[in-house]
């Protein structure tokens, strides 16, 4: 069984992965987690079409966010920020490996904050 963690999505998140903080709604603060930044928006394929979103996301690893000890469920009402932007969290979605969700990653989609 491939290790696809360390093998295909080490050497992108090593090239693509920037410094992410993720606050959970309790206050409790993850600050070595890496994220892919897609918050410019990206193609998504809808049956025999292809769609351009403007939905900003991130990318991680499901194994960091394990290893963090982060439970999925907490993730609601939470924020992350990324290059100095403070997202608010609106959901998730996993991307698993052909070895399972653990071994995969997490599109995690993105809202700017309405200012106070």
């Amino acid at each position: 069984m491939l290790d696809y963690r360390s093998i295909l999505f080490g050497p992108i998140y090593a090239c693509w992965g920037v410094p992410a903080e993720l606050v959970l709604s309790d206050g409790t603060i993850f600050d070595t987690l890496t994220a892919i930044d897609m918050t410019t928006g990206q193609s998504g394929v809808a049956g025999p079409s292809e769609l351009e979103t403007v939905q900003p996301s991130a990318l991680m690893l499901q194994g960091d966010l394990n290893d963090a000890g982060i439970d999925m469920d907490s993730l609601d009402d939470a924020t992350l920020m990324l290059n100095g932007v403070t997202w608010d969290i609106t959901g998730f979605r996993r991307r698993p490996s052909p070895n399972g969700e653990a071994d995969g990653e997490v599109e995690i989609f993105l809202e700017r904050p309405a200012s106070p």
